[in-house]
């Protein structure tokens, strides 16, 4: 019978000072702590964990968490009590990059010098990538005399978007230190992060022959850099000069990674130099989570992509396990192009007892489609009457009368003054057994609940009859 919240507000800063939100505004999402600020709504169906990007090395980070029900202007947050907190500081230097987080896809090493690479992850602002022509030797470090090209995000980079550096005109992201020349006659391009004492490696093309060398014997020889793959997370092409990929770029990162790294898909010329990409690699829809949450009678659906291409959005498909019908009950609006996280939200109200199956089906703009993996939820049937307190209480302008019954019946459920004079009819109708909650507000009535707009302030009773159930509660409106 304990009601849950319908979500959570994760307020987070680098200054330990929080205000408490005020009922009635939904603040929008901001998960780049790069200001030293952020915020996030969290449903309570959703995954109990949520990432936030931009966070600077050595820096303290404070977090509050603040419950809430209701939606839009009758958004109410809980602000009393304990509200849940943490703080953590990031640690200093490395980064969390992994190897195949970037890949290389392009280079001329005819003058000037010019390479791009694309991020497969987001870069939060002040993400650090190196890149060197310095080769790594069979002893498990870089050889000496070459130099560094150290690539610096201004702002929050979102993945598949094409950086290019080109050392006759280097954007202000690029630094160049050292003696970073490419060879002509075949050399190598090390991405990693870290000092150069302890390195660790992103992503590597070798153009000086078809394969990685035992050791960097020469200027422009490398052994494959420790922690990386060919074929996987590195490159060995034929020796060439100038070369770019020329493969599928519409697919998932990690099969963009394996097809950036098959030779095969590489074009170039000795002679002639390749125009780098530019723009945004386009990445297609990667659904990464779909969940659901049971609350009474009610299922909770959440889920999240981390890329969308031409996606017109997703019709949410629901069907009781024991029969073989889908049935489409909604549509929610996709975000068309995007290589940043969505989330997703839909409700489900009012289910009979009983077990179900859940599907999305996402939609392209040319009508084009696939269907997630399914989950199955059951709703559990009440073992008993109960009456739940409303929530909140005391309310203003509204709250949530929430009910279990066992058995199917006649239910009414009313609402007195101190007086014991009836004030308004919530319910009064034929019920299957099963969870129901109404919505009872001074805005007027709804499709799910009465009307309160003409009491007053004061103390109120409601009361449920359910066959010979009898059970009566108290709640306070608060004008």
């Amino acid at each position: 019978g304990t009601q849950v919240p319908e979500g959570y507000l994760i307020l987070a800063n680098t200054s330990g000072t929080f205000t408490s939100p005020t009922d009635g505004i939904t603040y929008s999402d901001d998960s780049n702590l790069a200001d030293g600020s952020g915020r996030a709504n969290i449903l309570y169906s959703a995954s109990d964990s949520y990432t936030f990007s931009g966070l600077n090395s050595g820096t303290p980070y404070y977090f509050k968490i603040y419950s809430y029900n209701g939606s839009g202007t009758e958004r109410n947050y809980k602000t009393d009590g304990t509200v849940p907190s943490t703080d953590g500081t990031t640690l200093s230097g490395g980064g969390s990059l992994l190897a195949g987080d970037i890949a290389i896809v392009g280079f001329n090493m005819d003058n000037p010098d010019e390479f791009a690479f694309v991020p497969l992850v987001d870069l939060p602002s002040g993400t650090q990538i190196k890149f060197t022509d310095n080769g790594w030797t069979a002893a498990g470090a870089f050889r000496a005399n070459e130099g560094i090209v150290t690539f610096t995000a201004s702002a929050l980079i979102p993945k598949g978007t094409v950086k290019v550096f080109n050392s006759d005109s280097p954007s202000s992201e690029f630094v160049k230190s050292g003696s970073f020349d490419f060879s002509t006659s075949g050399d190598q391009l090390l991405a990693y992060t870290g000092i150069e004492a302890t390195p660790y490696f992103l992503y590597a093309v070798n153009s000086e022959a078809n394969g990685w060398q035992s050791d960097a014997t020469t200027s422009n020889t490398s052994a494959l850099p420790t922690g990386l793959i060919n074929g996987s997370t590195a490159v060995a092409l034929d020796e060439i000069d100038n070369a770019i990929y020329n493969g599928p770029i519409n697919l998932l990162p990690a099969d963009f990674l394996l097809s950036v790294s098959n030779k095969s898909n590489w074009t170039g010329s000795d002679a002639t130099r390749q125009t780098m990409p530019s723009g945004v690699f386009p990445l297609p829809v990667e659904l990464t989570t779909f969940l659901a949450k049971v609350v009474n009678s009610k299922v909770l659906l959440s889920w999240e992509t981390e890329t969308e291409v031409s996606n017109y959005g997703f019709a949410v498909e629901r069907k009781a396990i024991q029969t073989a019908s889908w049935m489409n009950i909604g549509f929610i609006n996709g975000a068309g192009n995007s290589n940043s996280n969505k989330k997703y939200e839909f409700i489900d109200f009012d289910l009979q007892p009983g077990k179900y199956s859940y599907r999305l089906k996402q939609i392209d703009i040319d009508g084009s489609y696939t269907y997630s993996f399914e989950i199955n939820v059951e709703i559990i049937p009440p073992v008993a009457h109960t009456l739940n307190q409303n929530y909140p209480n005391p309310f203003n302008p509204s709250t949530k009368i929430s009910w279990e019954s066992p058995v199917s019946s006649r239910q009414t459920l009313k609402v007195y003054d101190v007086l014991g004079n009836e004030v308004a009819i919530l319910v009064d109708e034929y019920k299957p057994a099963g969870n129901y909650e109404v919505e009872f507000s001074t805005k007027g009535g709804s499709a799910s609940g009465g009307d309160a707009s003409h009491l007053s302030s004061g103390i109120y009773f409601y009361r449920l009859q359910s066959g010979n159930y009898v059970e009566t509660k108290k709640m306070i409106l608060l004008r």
